[in-house]
């Protein structure tokens, strides 16, 4: 009768251990496809606006308080037969930032007019903006550089889009 009591025992014991690993197995493939689908949500599209370098070039520099403030002019092509709009522009300054100019690698951009810090694009259309990108200032004695930074284009829906070289 004992030995009945301990092989139900070791029964349930190997049920309730081979439905844990069963959960876990389930609940980490969701994970990983919930990550991936999230890493391909921000993967760039045929239809994602793309940036003309040919037309694009960096203007000038300015330190004002403790902002660096960046200025570019930057022309962007929207592929699609869609007009994008409400979209928001972000620099990516990786050497600036690996050199101590700036705090933070990621400075968004406003239209230098204007301050205009939203944007929009007509479908099929090429666009020049003239933008001022403001990052905190670090008081380095090194320049800022003047080579063409990655874009980041934040979409309406949230999506951020990396765009550098792409004509």
């Amino acid at each position: 009768m004992e030995e009945k009591k301990q092989g139900s025992k070791r029964k349930t014991v190997v049920i309730v251990l081979a439905a844990v690993a069963v959960i876990s197995l389930v609940a980490g493939g969701a994970l990983i496809i919930s990550f991936k689908q999230k890493a391909n949500a921000n993967a760039p599209k045929p239809d994602d606006l793309q940036i003309v370098t040919a037309n694009s070039s960096y203007q000038q520099y300015e330190i004002r308080n403790d902002e660096l403030l960046l200025s570019y002019r930057i022309t962007l092509y929207n592929p699609s037969d869609k007009e994008q709009s409400g979209f928001r522009i972000a620099g990516l300054f990786k050497k600036d930032f690996e050199n101590g100019v700036i705090l933070d690698s990621r400075a968004p951009a406003r239209e230098k007019l204007t301050g205009r810090e939203m944007f929009s694009i007509a479908a099929g259309e090429k666009k020049m903006f003239n933008l001022v990108f403001a990052a905190s200032y670090f008081r380095n004695e090194n320049k800022p550089s003047q080579t063409m930074p990655s874009i980041i284009i934040t979409t309406s829906d949230g999506r951020e889009i990396e765009i550098s070289d792409a004509e």
